[in-house]
């Protein structure tokens, strides 16, 4: 429960399922009203929770970028991580496509 109070702003490499929890329902609450939300909510119980927390971290990401404001350089390493394991899903989902 610490680690992900902890980890619920700024996000980690190798969050655990309570970690992304409470980072997306922190950056998705009721009383947040930014361009964009309403896409990523809608997203919430219709796909992974991985998958989920990547978008959400990817909102909140280029909303900084969108902004001008410094990005901490763990916070290129955390959509590093997670871009990879997504692509690595995807190919991984293709490959099985094609099997019985």
């Amino acid at each position: 429960m610490v680690q992900a109070i902890a980890r619920h702003t700024a996000g980690a490499v190798g969050m655990t399922d309570l970690d992304m929890v409470v980072y997306v329902a922190d950056a998705l609450e009721p009383g947040r009203d930014y361009a964009g939300l309403d896409e990523i909510r809608a997203l919430a119980g219709r796909v992974p929770l991985e998958e989920l927390y990547l978008a959400t971290f990817r909102h909140v990401f280029l909303n900084l970028v969108e902004r001008r404001k410094r990005i901490h350089p763990q916070s290129i390493e955390i959509w590093n991580y997670y871009l990879a394991r997504s692509h690595d899903a995807a190919d991984e989902r293709k490959g099985r496509k094609g099997t019985a």
